[in-house]
């Protein structure tokens, strides 16, 4: 009976041991609940963090029921104020119905600065991998 005090007692210890060493037990409770700066750094705009390539379906329909979106008509009414670098129209590569009127899968794709992309997310276009 008293050896298995004696064990149960040293688990305790040990396990109270384990968990203030993962810092738990130290940490400051307002370090954690700090609100972070919605704001980017200074100088984030200029930064040069590399491109990447973003897309959107042009609403063509298959048998020329309706024509898709030309890159340039899409780019001034959608991506006011980001900077393309590069467009072109691609497959989505997804497997379509063919019916007259179903999505034919073509996309305006635009090659633009990893600044902008939050601006291009809300105005609908996802990101797309590079060839």
């Amino acid at each position: 009976m008293r050896k298995n005090k004696l064990r149960a007692f040293a688990w305790s210890c040990c396990w109270v041991f384990v968990a203030c060493s993962t810092g738990h037990c130290r940490r400051d409770s307002k370090e954690v609940l700090k609100k972070l700066d919605p704001k980017p750094p200074a100088g984030y705009e200029q930064e040069n963090l590399g491109s990447l390539r973003v897309g959107k379906a042009d609403g063509s329909q298959q048998c020329g029921m309706r024509a898709g979106r030309s890159l340039d008509d899409m780019a001034k009414e959608e991506l006011q104020g980001v900077e393309i670098i590069s467009s072109e129209k691609r497959n989505d590569g997804l497997m379509r119905i063919q019916s007259c009127g179903a999505a034919t899968g073509m996309l305006n794709t635009y090659k633009i600065r990893h600044q902008d992309l939050i601006r291009a997310q809300k105005a609908g276009f996802t990101v797309v991998k590079e060839r």
